[in-house]
């Protein structure tokens, strides 16, 4: 997992996508949970999808290496 910006090296991140809040709801009770020994700590939120840039040209200032 090398390479997220200002995560260390043993930080998994998972992303999940549903078509829609109700695919969402309905997956909830089908994962297993961890036994709780294995998650430090665990967030969740929704995201929101971006359909476009909101810049049309993006500024020198705003630009970073990837």
């Amino acid at each position: 997992m090398k390479g997220l910006i200002g995560l260390s090296p043993t930080t998994l991140v998972q992303l999940t996508s549903y078509n829609d809040i109700q695919a969402w709801d309905g997956s909830q009770d089908s994962w297993p949970s961890l036994p709780e020994q294995f998650v430090e700590r665990e967030t969740v939120r929704v995201l929101n999808p971006m359909p476009q840039r909101t810049k049309n040209v993006i500024p020198v200032e705003d630009r970073r290496p990837v």
